[in-house]
């Protein structure tokens, strides 16, 4: 997308559009079964910060902070969106009562297998420590959002 508009006309506002409308509801698309590091959301998605920056002249060294605040541009980034739809989703997920609810619960039990926890990572008292299963997306999810103080709480 970035080679397509660099040389185009295009105010600030429409480039957010297409960032926060286009390019990351197909991104979320394609990683609904991945979780991508915060390292390559940023690498991903430094080109479009850095068309955006450029429109508004602001220097390419300002944080991307700035730009997704929202009272100033609101736009969101790739690791944002990621995290926020994979949370939303895992907790979908682990609610219902049907087959995929079962698959969930059984992923999570063999992540808690994997880290040799006693107990389960939706559990209070769970403390994360830097051994991330491989091919286990529930906890990898749980693992991020529990590092910026998001948790899943479990009722018995």
């Amino acid at each position: 997308m970035y080679k397509a508009i660099r040389w185009k006309k295009a105010t600030a506002s429409q480039l957010i559009y297409l960032n926060n409308s286009i390019l990351l509801p197909s991104i979320e698309y394609r990683l609904q079964t991945t979780f991508l590091s915060k390292s390559i959301c940023d690498q991903l998605q430094r080109p479009i910060w850095i068309l955006i920056k450029n429109k508004l002249g602001l220097a390419s060294t300002t944080a991307n902070s700035i730009c997704s605040y929202s009272s100033f541009l609101d736009l969101r980034s790739i690791w944002q969106n990621q995290l926020a739809h994979q949370f939303t989703e895992l907790t979908i997920r682990l609610n219902r009562q049907d087959t995929m609810g079962t698959i969930a619960k059984i992923r999570l039990k063999e992540s808690q297998l994997q880290t040799k926890s006693i107990l389960s990572p939706t559990s209070k008292e769970f403390k994360f420590n830097k051994i991330v299963p491989k091919h286990n997306l529930i906890y990898k999810v749980l693992y991020e959002a529990a590092k910026i103080g998001l948790q899943i709480n479990e009722h018995s």
